[in-house]
C-alpha cells in the first residue's frame, strides 16, 4: 500500500483547513508535536500527523520530516507499507546505492523496521513494515475524537483532579481515590504495563488537548488480562469510553480478556456489553463482589 505524505513548513493546520473546504473532506487522527513527544516538543502546536481522504485517496499530512535540514527539499513523500522485513529490504536494495538516508532504518516500538530516504531523482520515500502488535503495544492510538498515548509527568495535575472526584473513583477497584501524593507512582505503574501486547493509555480529547481519563489492557496477578477505563465526569455521556475501548481492543490481540464492573454501575456495564463482552456471573475482586464479563473473540 502506498500513501502520499504532504510535508509542510509549520502551516499544515492552515493547509488542512483549506483542503477541508475545497474537497468537503474531514481531517482525522490529528496529533501535534507536543502530543507526539511532550518532552521534546513541549508547547509546540505544529502537526506531527494528520490523515485525510481526498477524492477517495488517503493521504497523510504533517509539519515534520526526519532531518529537518533537508525537509524543505521534499514537500511530498510516498509512504510504503511492507508485510515483512525481507520484502522491505529487497525493495530498498534497488534504491540504496544512490539514495540519501534521512532517517536510518531501525526497529521501532510499532514496527520491525522503518526508515526514510530520498532517491537519486529527488523523490522522498518512507518504508515501514506493517505494525507488529503481537509483542509490543502501540504507544499511540487515535480515533476521530481521541488520542490514546502514554502518560507523561505533565499529566499529573489533571490526572490527580480526575481521580480525586468521588463520582469517578467510587466504581474503581476498591472504591477509594488515588491520593495526590501517589499520582506519580500511579502513572508510572500504567506506563509499566506497556510491553507484551499490554498498555494503559492516557486518553486525550481532540481538539482541546485535555486529558480526560485512562483506558487500556493490564495483566492481573492471577494471570488474566483485563480491559479497564475511567473518565473525568465532564467526559461522561459522549461515548468516549466505548470509542477508546474499542480502539484498544482492535489494537491488542490478547484473548480472552475480562472486564469487571460494580453491579450498580449500569453505564459501565452498558459499555462492556457494547464491546461484545459476555456476562459470566459475579466474582470477588478488590474485596468487592463485581460483575464479571469475558471477551473471547477479536473485534
Amino acid at each position: 500500500m502506498i500513501i502520499p505524505i504532504l510535508h509542510f513548513r509549520g502551516n499544515c493546520g492552515e493547509a488542512i483547513a483549506l483542503y477541508e473546504k475545497a474537497f468537503a473532506a474531514k481531517a482525522g487522527s490529528i496529533i501535534t508535536n507536543a502530543q507526539f513527544s511532550p518532552d521534546e516538543y513541549a508547547g509546540n502546536s505544529e502537526i506531527a500527523h494528520a490523515e485525510m481522504v481526498i477524492c477517495g485517496q488517503k493521504i497523510f499530512l504533517n509539519d515534520r520530516f526526519g532531518n529537518k535540514d533537508k525537509s524543505p527539499d521534499v514537500p511530498v513523500r510516498l509512504f510504503v507499507m511492507f508485510k515483512s522485513v525481507d520484502e522491505l529490504l529487497s525493495c530498498y536494495e534497488h534504491f540504496k546505492d544512490e539514495s540519501t538516508v534521512i532517517d536510518p532504518f531501525e526497529e521501532l516500538s510499532y514496527s520491525k523496521l522503518a526508515g526514510n530516504f530520498i532517491d537519486k531523482f529527488g523523490i522522498g520515500w518512507g518504508f515501514m513494515v506493517e505494525a507488529d502488535i503481537t509483542g509490543v503495544a502501540k504507544t499511540t492510538l487515535t480515533t476521530e475524537r481521541l488520542i490514546l498515548r502514554r502518560f507523561t509527568p505533565q499529566d499529573e495535575q489533571a490526572y490527580a483532579d480526575i481521580m480525586a472526584n468521588p463520582n469517578v473513583y467510587r466504581y474503581l477497584g476498591t472504591g477509594r481515590g488515588v491520593p495526590r501524593e501517589s499520582v506519580a507512582q500511579h502513572i508510572t505503574s500504567w506506563n509499566s504495563t506497556f510491553g507484551h501486547g499490554l498498555g494503559v493509555y492516557a486518553v486525550v480529547e481532540q481538539p482541546s488537548g485535555n486529558l480526560i481519563g485512562h483506558c487500556g489492557v493490564r495483566g492481573l496477578p492471577c494471570g488474566r488480562k483485563e480491559i479497564l477505563y475511567a473518565f473525568d465526569e465532564s467526559a461522561w455521556g459522549k461515548g468516549y469510553a466505548t470509542e477508546a475501548a474499542k480502539t484498544v481492543l482492535q489494537s491488542h490481540n490478547y484473548r480472552p480478556l475480562i472486564a469487571v464492573s460494580y453491579p450498580e454501575n449500569l453505564a459501565s456495564i452498558s459499555v462492556i456489553k457494547k464491546l461484545g463482552f459476555r456476562h459470566v456471573g459475579q466474582e470477588e475482586m478488590f474485596g468487592k463482589m463485581l460483575e464479571l464479563f469475558i471477551l473471547e473473540e477479536s473485534l
